[in-house]
C-alpha cells in the first residue's frame, strides 16, 4: 500500500469517525487546548440552537453562562495540563447556555485526543432535565408516603411475606408494642404474641402467605412490659420491588374492649338486681321503691357511659330497629338519634353492603358474635362514612349490643399506601428500563467504535516500523505516544463493552470442564513480565488435589486476569502471591499484595462502575474503574462471590470463591 493509499485509508476513519460522531446520541463538543471549537455533531446544533458554522473557532466559554465563563477557564486550563477520561464537575450541577439565552442543566464527559496537531478534548453533553424532574418526583411521592406512614395514629407495620420478618414500622406501632424501631425489626411477626399463641400464629401467617391475599380481624400482642394488647388488623398483600409484602394497619382496642366489658357488665349487674328483686314476693312491696332507685341509678350509670365514650355505642332489638344510641352517632351521620331510632337500621346501609349486613345480623339472632364487619352508613349530606363493628347478644331478650368506629380515614390512608406502592413501583421501573435501554446502545456503539481504533492502532504500528520511510526520533516517539492512547481507548471501550453486555443480559456463560489449577499457572505465567518490569516476586501456591471443575473457563480467566493485573497495578515493591485451595465447599483463589491498600471508607465502593481508589489528576495508575465492578458482576452470574480484606499502606487480600457445586 502506498502512501496516498495509507492517506486515502486514514480519510475514509476520519469520516466515518464523523458518522459515528452524528449518530451518538448524546452532544460531542470537539475543542483544542486553547478552548477553541474545532468539531461539533448534530446533536450539538440541536442542543445548543447553533448552527455548526457559528461555533467552529470560537471559545467553549460561549456555551457557557456568563457567570460561570471566568471559573471554566481555569479549569479548563488545568485539564489541559493533565488530560485524563472523567466527568466534568462530579459531585456538582453543571449549565449550558443556548443561543436564545436560556440555561439548562447538563452532565459532561471529558476525554483527551492526542494528535499530531496537539492535543484535542473532547466533551460529551447531555440535556439531564428530565431526569432531574423525574428525580423530584419520585423524591417527592416518597416524601409524601413517609409522612403518611409515620404520622397514621394506627399502627402500620410491613412484613416480609416470604419470611414473616418485621422490615419497617412507624411510631405508633412501636408505641403499641412498647418496642424500638430497631429492635421490632429483629423479630418476625409472630414473636409479638404469647408463647402459647406464637406456633399457631405462625401457621396462620403461613396460610397468609400460601393465599397470597391478606385479611382483618383481632388478635393479642405481648407489650415489652409483659401486658396483653388487644388489637383490630386491616392487612393486605402488596408488592415492592421484587419481594411480597403484607401491610398491616393496626389499632389498639384496649378502651373499646374496656368499654364492651363494661356495657356488659352494667346490663348483667341489672338484671341481677331486678332478678334479686323480684326473688321474694312477701318483700317486693317494701323493697320496690330501693328497687326502683337501684334500676334508675344503674341506667344513669349507663347513660353516662353512652354519653362520654368516644366508640359509636348502641343497642338494638332482632326487629331491625336501634333501640339506644349514644351522641357520638349524631356527630359522626349528621342525623339526630330520634332520626336514627324511627327507622329500620339497613335503611341507612349502602345498597354494595346490604346483603353481608343482614347475614351478620342473622348470626348474631343465632347466638354468635360478630368479632369484625364493615359497612357503609348514609350520612345526612347524602355521603357514606365507613363504619367497623364488633358485636354480641342476647338471645332471650333478643337484643343485640354493639360498639362501633368511623374507620373512613383509616380506609383512605389505606388507599393512599396503595396507590403511593404503585407509583413507586412505576418509577422503579421506567428507572431500569432507561438503563437497560443505556447499557444495550453503549454496548452496541463500543462494537463500532473498535473497528476504526484498530484500523488506527495498525496504521501507526506500520509507520512505526518503518515501511513508509525512516522516522525521525521525536516522530517514533510522538507515534508511541499515539499509539498508546489509542490501546487505553480500545481497553476502555472493551471494558464498556463487557459491563453494559452484563447489564444489557447479553452475556452468556459456557460451561466446560477444565483444569483450573492449571489455568491459574497460565494466567500467572502471562503476568509475570508486568511483575518483573517493577522487580516484584510473583509467586503461586496451589493446595489439594483439584483437577477439573465444570464452569466458564474464559470468564473465570478475565476475572484471574483483572484481579492479579490489578494487584501487581498497585504495588510498587514486594511480593504478589496467588494460592488456590479448597474451603468449606468453595475452590478459592486468594490474592495476596503488598501494595498501596484500600482506605476503610473506600472499600464498600471499589465494585462500583469507574471507581478507582486513586482520583483527581495527580494520580499515578492507569485505569477505567471498571476491572473490579466487571469481575464482581461475572462471579455473581457464575455463583460465585468476591471479597476484599485490606489495610492502608500495608496491602490487600482479594478471594475469589467459586462453589464446588
Amino acid at each position: 500500500m502506498n502512501l496516498q493509499e495509507k492517506i486515502n485509508t486514514l480519510e475514509q476513519t476520519v469520516d466515518r469517525f464523523r458518522l459515528f460522531l452524528d449518530a451518538a446520541p448524546d452532544a460531542t463538543v470537539i475543542a483544542d487546548n486553547l478552548g477553541k471549537i474545532v468539531l461539533i455533531n448534530i446533536q450539538a446544533e440541536q442542543l445548543f440552537g447553533y448552527p455548526r458554522s457559528e461555533l467552529i473557532g470560537k471559545p467553549l466559554e460561549v456555551l457557557v453562562p456568563e457567570r460561570l465563563r471566568k471559573n471554566h477557564v481555569g479549569h479548563r486550563t488545568k485539564y489541559v495540563d493533565a488530560p485524563i477520561v472523567r466527568p466534568m464537575g462530579k459531585g456538582r450541577y453543571l449549565f449550558g447556555l443556548r443561543k436564545n439565552g436560556t440555561e439548562f442543566p447538563i452532565e459532561i464527559s471529558l476525554s483527551p485526543i492526542k494528535t499530531d496537531d496537539g492535543l484535542l478534548i473532547s466533551s460529551s453533553i447531555r440535556d439531564i432535565s428530565e431526569r432531574l424532574r423525574i428525580d423530584e418526583l419520585i423524591q417527592q411521592s416518597e416524601e409524601k408516603y413517609h409522612a403518611i406512614f409515620n404520622q397514621a395514629r394506627d399502627g402500620i407495620v410491613l412484613i416480609e411475606l416470604e419470611s414473616g420478618k418485621i422490615i419497617d414500622c412507624n411510631p405508633e406501632f412501636e408505641a403499641i408494642t412498647g418496642r424500638t424501631h430497631k429492635a421490632l425489626l429483629k423479630l418476625k411477626i409472630w414473636e409479638l404474641r404469647s408463647a402459647e399463641q406464637r406456633e399457631e400464629a405462625r401457621k396462620m401467617f403461613y396460610k397468609i402467605k400460601e393465599n397470597g391475599s391478606g385479611g382483618s380481624g383481632e388478635l393479642d400482642f405481648i407489650h415489652k412490659d409483659g401486658r396483653i394488647v388487644p388489637v383490630d388488623f386491616v392487612s393486605s398483600v402488596v408488592t415492592i420491588g421484587n419481594k411480597q409484602i403484607l401491610q398491616s394497619i393496626v389499632r389498639d382496642i384496649t378502651e373499646r374492649k374496656h368499654a364492651q366489658t363494661a356495657l356488659q357488665k352494667a346490663y348483667d349487674e341489672m338484671e341481677k338486681r331486678v332478678e334479686e328483686r323480684t326473688s321474694d314476693l312477701a318483700d317486693m312491696n317494701k323493697r320496690l321503691q330501693v328497687e326502683i332507685e337501684d334500676r334508675v341509678s344503674a341506667q344513669e350509670e349507663l347513660d353516662r357511659f353512652f354519653t362520654v365514650s368516644l366508640d359509636m355505642l348502641c343497642m338494638a332489638n332482632f326487629d331491625g330497629y336501634f333501640v339506644k344510641l349514644n351522641p357520638i352517632w349524631e356527630e359522626t351521620l349528621g342525623w339526630t338519634l330520634d332520626e336514627l331510632m324511627s327507622k329500620p337500621y339497613v335503611s341507612f346501609i349502602h345498597e354494595d353492603d346490604l346483603e353481608a349486613t343482614i347475614k351478620e345480623a342473622e348470626k348474631l339472632e343465632k347466638g354468635i358474635n360478630v368479632i369484625h364487619f364493615e359497612n357503609r352508613y348514609l350520612c345526612k349530606d347524602n355521603s357514606y362514612r365507613w363504619i367497623l363493628w364488633s358485636a354480641s347478644q342476647d338471645v332471650e331478650r333478643k337484643m343485640i349490643y354493639s360498639v362501633a368506629r368511623d374507620v373512613t380515614e383509616l380506609k383512605k390512608e389505606e388507599e393512599n399506601l396503595i396507590k403511593l406502592n404503585i407509583e413507586l413501583e412505576q418509577a422503579k421501573e421506567k428507572a431500569e428500563e432507561s438503563d437497560r435501554l443505556k447499557s444495550a446502545f453503549l454496548a452496541s456503539m463500543s462494537h463500532e467504535l473498535r473497528t476504526p481504533l484498530n484500523s488506527i492502532i495498525g496504521f501507526i504500528g506500520i509507520i512505526m516500523q518503518g515501511l513508509s520511510g525512516p522516522l525521525s526520533p521525536e516522530q517514533d516517539k510522538q507515534l508511541g505516544m499515539a499509539q498508546n492512547s489509542a490501546r487505553h481507548l480500545l481497553e476502555l471501550i472493551n471494558d464498556v463493552l463487557d459491563i453494559s453486555k452484563i447489564e444489557a443480559g447479553e452475556v452468556e456463560l459456557i460451561h466446560e470442564e477444565f483444569d483450573f489449577f492449571e489455568t491459574v499457572k497460565k494466567v500467572v505465567q502471562n503476568l509475570k513480565p508486568l511483575a518483573e518490569k517493577k522487580h516484584l516476586e510473583l509467586t503461586t501456591h496451589f493446595k489439594g488435589d483439584i483437577k477439573n471443575i465444570c464452569s466458564d473457563k474464559r470468564r473465570i480467566q478475565q476475572i484471574m486476569i483483572n484481579m492479579i493485573n490489578n494487584a501487581i497495578k498497585f504495588t510498587d515493591k514486594g511480593s504478589v502471591i496467588v494460592e488456590c485451595g479448597t474451603t468449606n465447599g468453595f475452590l478459592e483463589t486468594r490474592i495476596t499484595d503488598t501494595g498501596i491498600g484500600i482506605k476503610s471508607e473506600d472499600l464498600p465502593k471499589i465494585f462500583n462502575e469507574f471507581q478507582q481508589i486513586e482520583t483527581g489528576l495527580d494520580r499515578k495508575h492507569e485505569g477505567t474503574g471498571l476491572g473490579l465492578s466487571i469481575c464482581f458482576k461475572l462471579s455473581e452470574m457464575l455463583g460465585a462471590k468476591i471479597d476484599v480484606e485490606s489495610e492502608w499502606g500495608k496491602g490487600s487480600i482479594f478471594t475469589f470463591a467459586l462453589p464446588l457445586q
